[in-house]
């Protein structure tokens, strides 16, 4: 569950019965291009909740659960045009179907955080993780990704210490 504090640019994450949070709440500050569109919405629909069904109120889990089941629904369908479209078979494209869950836009922001440069103490308090273990485990995965980058920096670390000498 979310409450959103517009004025000051965050969302108060409130977080229920999970032993990898730091707290029940915390808060994370909203970009600049998001902060825009929130307040769109906001002024648009008159109400201060994000996920809201037709009569303005809060969506119950099963409520939000049909909602992403069709969102992914009408995700699959686009992405198999692509595919269709690539000259894929249809059975090509079912063998490739991806599970895409809410939580994934949770490791999206962790990913962001990072290549933004955030450093991990506070990557820890925003991901409201209770370990910076928990917040390493996403990074270690990242910076395996990455590996050129930092062996390139060691290279040329080594490569200026050696004309120095």
């Amino acid at each position: 569950m979310f409450k959103y504090n517009i004025t000051f640019r965050i969302v108060a994450v409130i977080h229920k019965n999970s032993i990898q949070i730091l707290k029940n709440e915390w808060e994370i500050p909203i970009p600049d291009v998001l902060y825009q569109e929130i307040t769109k919405y906001f002024w648009k629909n008159k109400n201060i909740n994000l996920f809201t069904m037709k009569n303005g109120e809060l969506m119950s889990r099963t409520s939000f659960r049909k909602m992403w089941e069709s969102i992914i629904k009408k995700t699959k369908a686009t992405a198999n045009d692509l595919f269709l479209c690539e000259q894929k078979t249809l059975n090509e494209y079912m063998d490739r179907t991806i599970a895409f869950t809410p939580h994934t836009f949770r490791h999206t922001y962790a990913t962001n955080l990072y290549y933004a440069g955030i450093d991990i103490k506070r990557c820890q308090y925003l991901l409201g993780h209770s370990s910076i273990e928990m917040t390493l485990k996403i990074y270690t995965h990242l910076d395996n990704k990455n590996n050129d980058g930092y062996f390139g920096k060691i290279n040329n670390y080594f490569d200026i210490t050696k004309k120095i000498c």
